[in-house]
């Protein structure tokens, strides 16, 4: 009986980590296509749909969600269908981000992609985007006079200052 749990307990353990999560694929007329997600890059995606392996570029689809660790999902935009990005945070003012070649370091960067009203501003890596940010939550000036601040907002995290411009712009 003492060996019963910890067997229990294994058992369990494999088969929830063998289950696969949710991946998937959205299409430009909004389908929801359940698949396994093959191999997948900013350039294109393959996919196992029923059996079969297809391949994907930003402009053939809106969205993949694949599951590394953690669900993440790559976007094609509006108006840069040349590849997908991976979506941060989703609102009026949305972030997404992408690898890039960083002529300063000469090397592949994480870059941060800023979109609102369906204009892109790819954010540099090397100087600082507070001025850039700040005429991007202009219209929320509580945000903005905290921006501004600069204690409370660092410029290194703009996940927090981009989710409190989405929650003034809701009110």
């Amino acid at each position: 009986m003492k060996s019963f749990f910890p067997i229990l307990f294994i058992f369990c353990s494999c088969f929830i980590f063998s289950q696969k999560f949710g991946e998937y694929y959205v299409t430009n007329n909004n389908d929801t296509i359940k698949c396994d997600i093959l191999k997948h890059s900013y350039e294109r995606v393959i996919v196992l749909e029923n059996g079969q392996k297809k391949k994907y570029k930003p402009h053939e689809i809106k969205l993949f969600s694949v599951f590394v660790g953690a669900p993440v999902k790559y976007v094609s935009l509006l108006n840069n269908k040349n590849q997908f990005y991976v979506e941060r945070i989703n609102g009026k003012l949305s972030l997404y981000h992408i690898d890039d070649w960083d002529l300063y370091t000469k090397s592949i960067v994480l870059a941060n992609v800023l979109v609102k009203d369906n204009k892109i501003i790819k954010l540099r890596s090397n100087t600082s985007n507070r001025n850039t940010i700040s005429k991007l939550i202009s219209d929320c000036p509580t945000v903005l006079e905290d921006w501004n601040n600069k204690e409370k907002y660092p410029t290194e995290n703009i996940e927090r200052v981009i989710e409190s411009y989405n929650n003034c712009s809701k009110n």
